[in-house]
Protein backbone atom coordinates (compact mmCIF):
# COMPACT_ATOMS: atom_id res chain seq x y z
CA UNK A 1 0.00 0.00 0.00
CA UNK A 2 2.97 2.33 0.17
CA UNK A 3 2.19 3.66 3.65
CA UNK A 4 5.84 3.31 4.66
CA UNK A 5 6.96 5.77 2.03
CA UNK A 6 7.35 3.43 -0.93
CA UNK A 7 5.27 1.76 -3.57
CA UNK A 8 2.44 4.06 -4.67
CA UNK A 9 4.44 6.70 -6.50
CA UNK A 10 6.54 4.00 -8.18
CA UNK A 11 3.49 2.09 -9.38
CA UNK A 12 1.23 4.97 -10.36
CA UNK A 13 3.77 7.37 -11.83
CA UNK A 14 6.90 5.54 -12.94
CA UNK A 15 5.42 2.20 -14.06
CA UNK A 16 2.57 3.93 -15.89
CA UNK A 17 5.12 5.16 -18.44
CA UNK A 18 5.87 1.60 -19.57
CA UNK A 19 2.72 -0.04 -21.00
CA UNK A 20 4.50 -3.32 -21.79
CA UNK A 21 6.14 -3.66 -18.40
CA UNK A 22 6.38 -7.17 -16.91
CA UNK A 23 5.43 -7.05 -13.24
CA UNK A 24 6.44 -9.49 -10.53
CA UNK A 25 4.58 -9.28 -7.23
CA UNK A 26 5.37 -10.83 -3.87
CA UNK A 27 2.21 -12.46 -2.50
CA UNK A 28 3.70 -14.41 0.40
CA UNK A 29 3.68 -12.32 3.61
CA UNK A 30 7.10 -11.94 5.20
CA UNK A 31 6.15 -10.17 8.45
CA UNK A 32 3.02 -12.09 9.47
CA UNK A 33 1.42 -15.45 8.91
CA UNK A 34 -0.46 -16.31 5.74
CA UNK A 35 -4.16 -15.57 6.31
CA UNK A 36 -3.51 -13.56 9.49
CA UNK A 37 -6.95 -12.51 10.86
CA UNK A 38 -5.55 -9.21 12.18
CA UNK A 39 -4.22 -8.33 8.74
CA UNK A 40 -7.63 -9.10 7.24
CA UNK A 41 -9.42 -6.95 9.82
CA UNK A 42 -7.07 -3.97 9.34
CA UNK A 43 -7.24 -4.30 5.56
CA UNK A 44 -11.03 -4.24 5.58
CA UNK A 45 -11.28 -1.43 8.16
CA UNK A 46 -8.86 0.88 6.30
CA UNK A 47 -9.99 -0.16 2.79
CA UNK A 48 -6.55 -1.29 1.67
CA UNK A 49 -8.01 -3.02 -1.39
CA UNK A 50 -7.90 -0.40 -4.14
CA UNK A 51 -9.94 -0.49 -7.30
CA UNK A 52 -8.17 -3.05 -9.51
CA UNK A 53 -9.76 -1.76 -12.74
CA UNK A 54 -10.66 -5.24 -13.96
CA UNK A 55 -14.32 -4.36 -14.67
CA UNK A 56 -15.24 -1.76 -17.27
CA UNK A 57 -18.17 0.52 -16.31
CA UNK A 58 -20.77 0.18 -19.05
CA UNK A 59 -23.43 2.50 -20.43
CA UNK A 60 -23.90 6.25 -20.51
CA UNK A 61 -22.26 8.34 -17.81
CA UNK A 62 -24.54 9.90 -15.21
CA UNK A 63 -23.11 12.59 -12.89
CA UNK A 64 -24.50 12.91 -9.37
CA UNK A 65 -23.39 14.52 -6.12
CA UNK A 66 -23.40 13.00 -2.65
CA UNK A 67 -22.43 14.07 0.84
CA UNK A 68 -20.76 12.31 3.76
CA UNK A 69 -24.10 11.17 5.20
CA UNK A 70 -24.18 8.53 2.45
CA UNK A 71 -21.60 6.55 4.45
CA UNK A 72 -24.41 5.80 6.92
CA UNK A 73 -27.28 5.11 4.55
CA UNK A 74 -25.56 3.61 1.50
CA UNK A 75 -21.85 2.98 2.23
CA UNK A 76 -21.24 0.99 -0.96
CA UNK A 77 -21.23 4.13 -3.14
CA UNK A 78 -18.68 6.25 -1.20
CA UNK A 79 -16.61 3.11 -0.67
CA UNK A 80 -16.34 2.55 -4.43
CA UNK A 81 -15.51 6.23 -4.93
CA UNK A 82 -12.74 6.04 -2.33
CA UNK A 83 -11.32 2.88 -3.91
CA UNK A 84 -11.22 4.54 -7.34
CA UNK A 85 -9.54 7.67 -5.95
CA UNK A 86 -7.10 5.57 -3.93
CA UNK A 87 -6.21 3.42 -6.92
CA UNK A 88 -5.45 6.50 -9.03
CA UNK A 89 -3.57 8.71 -6.55
CA UNK A 90 -0.18 7.88 -5.11
CA UNK A 91 -0.48 10.04 -1.96
CA UNK A 92 -3.47 8.23 -0.46
CA UNK A 93 -3.33 7.26 3.22
CA UNK A 94 -5.86 6.10 5.85
CA UNK A 95 -6.16 9.74 6.93
CA UNK A 96 -7.86 10.45 3.59
CA UNK A 97 -10.52 7.86 4.42
CA UNK A 98 -11.15 9.58 7.74
CA UNK A 99 -11.35 13.00 6.07
CA UNK A 100 -13.78 11.65 3.50
CA UNK A 101 -16.03 10.36 6.27
CA UNK A 102 -16.17 13.23 8.76
CA UNK A 103 -13.99 16.25 7.93
CA UNK A 104 -16.02 19.46 7.44
CA UNK A 105 -16.37 21.08 4.03
CA UNK A 106 -15.95 17.95 1.91
CA UNK A 107 -18.09 17.40 -1.22
CA UNK A 108 -18.17 14.57 -3.76
CA UNK A 109 -19.41 13.79 -7.25
CA UNK A 110 -19.53 10.44 -8.97
CA UNK A 111 -19.72 9.51 -12.63
CA UNK A 112 -21.68 6.28 -12.79
CA UNK A 113 -21.73 3.90 -15.72
CA UNK A 114 -24.41 1.35 -14.94
CA UNK A 115 -23.77 0.08 -11.43
CA UNK A 116 -20.05 0.85 -11.59
CA UNK A 117 -18.11 4.01 -10.76
CA UNK A 118 -16.48 5.44 -13.90
CA UNK A 119 -15.18 8.63 -12.31
CA UNK A 120 -15.02 10.52 -9.03
CA UNK A 121 -14.39 14.07 -7.87
CA UNK A 122 -13.50 15.22 -4.34
CA UNK A 123 -13.92 18.91 -3.51
CA UNK A 124 -12.91 20.89 -0.42
CA UNK A 125 -14.31 24.21 0.81
CA UNK A 126 -11.71 26.94 1.30
CA UNK A 127 -11.49 30.62 2.14
CA UNK A 128 -14.09 32.67 3.95
CA UNK A 129 -11.46 33.90 6.42
CA UNK A 130 -11.99 37.06 8.41
CA UNK A 131 -10.41 40.26 7.07
CA UNK A 132 -7.95 40.28 9.96
CA UNK A 133 -6.83 36.69 9.36
CA UNK A 134 -6.67 37.19 5.59
CA UNK A 135 -4.40 40.20 6.06
CA UNK A 136 -2.20 38.18 8.43
CA UNK A 137 -1.91 35.46 5.76
CA UNK A 138 -1.01 38.08 3.15
CA UNK A 139 1.65 39.54 5.47
CA UNK A 140 3.14 36.10 6.13
CA UNK A 141 2.30 36.01 9.84
CA UNK A 142 -0.34 33.27 9.72
CA UNK A 143 -0.75 30.03 7.80
CA UNK A 144 -4.00 28.41 9.01
CA UNK A 145 -4.25 24.74 8.10
CA UNK A 146 -6.07 23.97 4.89
CA UNK A 147 -7.11 26.78 2.56
CA UNK A 148 -4.31 25.91 0.14
CA UNK A 149 -5.44 28.05 -2.79
CA UNK A 150 -7.02 30.77 -0.64
CA UNK A 151 -3.70 31.31 1.13
CA UNK A 152 -1.79 31.25 -2.15
CA UNK A 153 -4.07 33.93 -3.62
CA UNK A 154 -3.49 36.15 -0.60
CA UNK A 155 0.24 35.53 -0.23
CA UNK A 156 1.22 35.56 -3.91
CA UNK A 157 -1.56 37.61 -5.44
CA UNK A 158 -0.76 40.80 -3.50
CA UNK A 159 -4.34 41.00 -2.27
CA UNK A 160 -4.72 41.22 1.53
CA UNK A 161 -8.41 40.29 1.32
CA UNK A 162 -8.14 37.42 -1.19
CA UNK A 163 -8.59 34.76 1.50
CA UNK A 164 -11.93 36.27 2.53
CA UNK A 165 -13.39 34.97 -0.75
CA UNK A 166 -15.14 31.63 -0.49
CA UNK A 167 -14.04 28.93 -2.90
CA UNK A 168 -14.07 25.22 -3.49
CA UNK A 169 -10.89 23.37 -4.47
CA UNK A 170 -10.56 20.16 -6.47
CA UNK A 171 -8.74 17.85 -4.08
CA UNK A 172 -8.87 14.63 -6.11
CA UNK A 173 -10.24 13.61 -9.48
CA UNK A 174 -10.02 10.19 -11.11
CA UNK A 175 -11.53 8.42 -14.11
CA UNK A 176 -11.55 4.66 -14.63
CA UNK A 177 -8.74 3.81 -17.10
CA UNK A 178 -11.14 2.11 -19.53
CA UNK A 179 -13.41 5.19 -19.65
CA UNK A 180 -10.75 7.85 -20.03
CA UNK A 181 -10.59 10.30 -22.96
CA UNK A 182 -14.38 10.31 -23.21
CA UNK A 183 -14.89 13.67 -21.50
CA UNK A 184 -15.85 12.17 -18.14
CA UNK A 185 -13.43 14.39 -16.22
CA UNK A 186 -14.85 17.51 -17.85
CA UNK A 187 -18.37 16.29 -17.05
CA UNK A 188 -17.42 15.99 -13.39
CA UNK A 189 -16.03 19.54 -13.33
CA UNK A 190 -19.14 20.83 -15.11
CA UNK A 191 -21.23 19.07 -12.47
CA UNK A 192 -19.21 20.71 -9.70
CA UNK A 193 -19.87 24.14 -11.20
CA UNK A 194 -23.59 23.59 -10.75
CA UNK A 195 -23.14 23.47 -6.97
CA UNK A 196 -21.04 26.61 -6.40
CA UNK A 197 -23.49 29.40 -7.21
CA UNK A 198 -23.03 30.92 -3.75
CA UNK A 199 -19.22 30.71 -3.92
CA UNK A 200 -16.64 32.99 -5.53
CA UNK A 201 -14.49 30.50 -7.42
CA UNK A 202 -13.58 26.89 -8.18
CA UNK A 203 -9.85 26.12 -7.99
CA UNK A 204 -7.28 23.37 -8.33
CA UNK A 205 -3.60 22.97 -7.42
CA UNK A 206 -1.65 20.34 -9.36
CA UNK A 207 1.81 19.18 -10.30
CA UNK A 208 2.35 20.80 -13.69
CA UNK A 209 2.65 18.74 -16.84
CA UNK A 210 1.60 19.80 -20.33
CA UNK A 211 -1.02 17.05 -20.47
CA UNK A 212 -2.56 18.01 -17.13
CA UNK A 213 -2.56 21.69 -17.98
CA UNK A 214 -4.36 21.00 -21.28
CA UNK A 215 -7.01 19.07 -19.34
CA UNK A 216 -7.61 21.89 -16.87
CA UNK A 217 -7.69 24.43 -19.70
CA UNK A 218 -10.40 22.40 -21.45
CA UNK A 219 -12.32 22.46 -18.18
CA UNK A 220 -12.25 26.28 -18.26
CA UNK A 221 -9.57 26.97 -15.65
CA UNK A 222 -7.16 29.91 -15.91
CA UNK A 223 -3.57 29.68 -14.67
CA UNK A 224 -3.02 32.27 -11.92
CA UNK A 225 0.21 31.07 -10.33
CA UNK A 226 3.06 28.73 -11.27
CA UNK A 227 5.46 27.74 -8.50
CA UNK A 228 9.15 27.18 -9.10
CA UNK A 229 9.60 24.27 -6.73
CA UNK A 230 7.88 20.97 -6.04
CA UNK A 231 4.82 21.20 -3.78
CA UNK A 232 4.35 18.40 -1.26
CA UNK A 233 0.57 18.68 -1.67
CA UNK A 234 0.48 18.19 -5.44
CA UNK A 235 3.77 16.57 -6.49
Amino acid sequence: QGYEGTGRGFLLKFCARFPHLHRFELQQPIRWAQGCPLEKMVSEALVFDDENFTHTPQGNIVISAFEQTLWRSEPETPLKVYQLLSGAHYRTSPLDLRRMMDAPGQHFLQAAGGNEIAGALWLVDEGGLSQELSQAVWAGFRRPRGNLVAQSLAAHGSNPLAATLRGRRVSRIAVHPTRQREGTGRQLIAGALQYIHDLDYLSVSFGYTEELWRFWQRCGFVLVRMGNHREASSG
